[in-house]
């Protein structure tokens, strides 16, 4: 076990979206509760991700007593809603990375409100039966719409240290963790291993290889070339950027400290 501080727990409920801050959230097997429950398709049934569409980055979702309001961060009055669990009886083929699944979709009003907001058609599809094995435990754990592991850890200092080779300093929200934690050393989360919160425990899978969405400004949508090529410089592992650790959870119940 590792001597740290938990900060804050995040919840992204639809994949590629702003999130949003929680207090005492349930860990499930597959995440916490709401996390990436959600994500957007296109028209053959590709997940939809900042990657193609830095613009996401100016949409956000919140869940508040068990509805979703999705919603433009610049003009909140532009915004949808929706049961948590409202699902249509229509399931669709949809793929992210190598995994083919089926879905339900979650309501047509939905799909045309995202669709005027990225100017291309998109589909909202809830949660299914996705799994991910996981060599270095042989065992296999559900997963909601996360593009590998269920949980990503982030710690203070390292953004601290990311930020020393910056000029323009950047937030945590660049990296979507959903735990953050503090400590003596930067980077010191790629020492973990087994740890606790509350009276859940988790483990530690790997470093968390990072992508273009680092450099995508949150709050503008502007792409830039930090900190990924900074990162480069100093975070790279058999030829990615590292930044954060992925995890699972080996219990569920709420995460109280």
């Amino acid at each position: 076990m590792s001597n740290f501080k938990t900060k804050s727990f995040h919840i992204y409920p639809i994949k590629s979206l702003g999130g949003q801050k929680v207090k005492n959230p349930k860990a499930t097997l597959s995440g916490f509760e709401y996390d990436r429950q959600w994500m957007l398709v296109d028209e053959e049934g590709k997940f939809q991700t900042q990657r193609e569409f830095p613009k996401m980055a100016l949409l956000a979702a919140k869940v508040i007593r068990g509805r979703v309001t999705c919603f433009e961060k610049n003009n909140v009055d532009n915004k949808i809603s929706f049961k948590a669990n409202q699902i249509l009886d229509e399931k669709i083929k949809v793929n992210i990375w190598s995994d083919k699944l089926k879905a339900h979709t979650v309501d047509t009003l939905v799909d045309e409100w995202f669709s005027d907001q990225l100017k291309c058609k998109v589909r909202l599809v809830y949660k299914t039966n996705r799994k991910k094995y996981i060599h270095k435990f042989n065992e296999t754990y559900p997963t909601n719409y996360p593009d590998a592991y269920p949980y990503l850890v982030l710690s203070t200092n390292s953004l601290k240290e990311i930020n020393s080779h910056l000029n323009e300093k950047i937030g945590l929200e660049r990296f979507r963790a959903n735990i953050i934690i503090e400590g003596d050393e930067p980077f010191f989360e790629d020492t973990m291993e087994d740890f606790k919160i509350g009276s859940i425990p988790f483990k530690m899978v790997k470093r968390c290889g990072r992508c273009i969405v680092i450099n995508t400004d949150q709050e503008t949508s502007k792409v830039y070339k930090e900190p990924l090529k900074s990162l480069a410089k100093y975070r790279r592992f058999r030829k990615k950027v590292m930044v954060g650790m992925n995890a699972v959870a080996l219990m569920e119940g709420n995460v109280i400290e």
